[in-house]
């Protein structure tokens, strides 16, 4: 049976896997790794067709630093500098949408695992697209649950505000109430006495 060779190596791409690479028009400094690829690879890439498996060894008890783009399938490390970000505003949106939308359980359709969760389309619909990941199709594909907490932390300030309002009112109508108690007081003391002769 004729195949391909499991390495080949064209034009500074390095191709592991029967066809792999077979159909690439175009790339340099790129590994290619069991995908036939058709047309152009963009130069300093790795494309794996299949199952990327992490070795469970080296793991850490720090929060995840990689974010995949769910329209292109690139992996980029996930930062929160300041240097790596433009155009920054105040954000001014509806934070209490968040509490529209309900958690889930289901069961995963690629492993049948159990799980819960939520919905994406259900955050897509609630108005909430800032927490959706789109595909390339504009479908909902993911949630940023790493962002869900913004949410929370803002509406947990608005009803803080809100909270301390109240406490200020509260403490408002207290007063008034000490000071009339005060002048019914009076009122009652300096009555004049009315009733039989004595």
């Amino acid at each position: 049976m004729n195949r391909s060779p499991l390495l080949m190596v064209l034009m500074g791409v390095f191709a592991v896997g029967c066809q792999a690479g077979c159909c690439l028009a175009a790339g340099s400094d790129s590994l290619n790794i069991g995908d036939l690829h058709q047309g152009a690879q963009s130069t300093s890439s790795v494309t794996i067709k299949g199952t990327f498996f992490v070795p469970k060894s080296g793991a850490t008890a720090s929060a995840a630093n990689a974010y995949i783009d769910a329209a292109t399938g690139r992996l980029m490390r996930s930062t929160s500098s300041r240097r790596y970000k433009k155009d920054i505003l105040g954000l001014e949106t509806d934070f209490f949408r968040i509490l529209r939308v309900r958690a889930k359980s289901f069961n995963e359709k690629t492993t049948g695992r159990h799980e819960v969760g939520f919905i994406a389309e259900e955050f897509d619909e609630a108005g909430l697209g800032d927490l959706v990941v789109y595909d390339s199709a504009g479908q909902p594909e993911a949630i940023k649950y790493d962002r869900v907490p913004l949410y929370l932390l803002e509406v947990l300030k608005a009803q803080q505000v809100r909270l301390e309002g109240e406490r200020v009112k509260s403490g408002e109508l207290e007063k008034r109430l000490a000071r009339l108690e005060r002048k019914l007081g009076l009122v009652l003391w300096d009555k004049p006495k009315t009733g039989g002769k004595e």
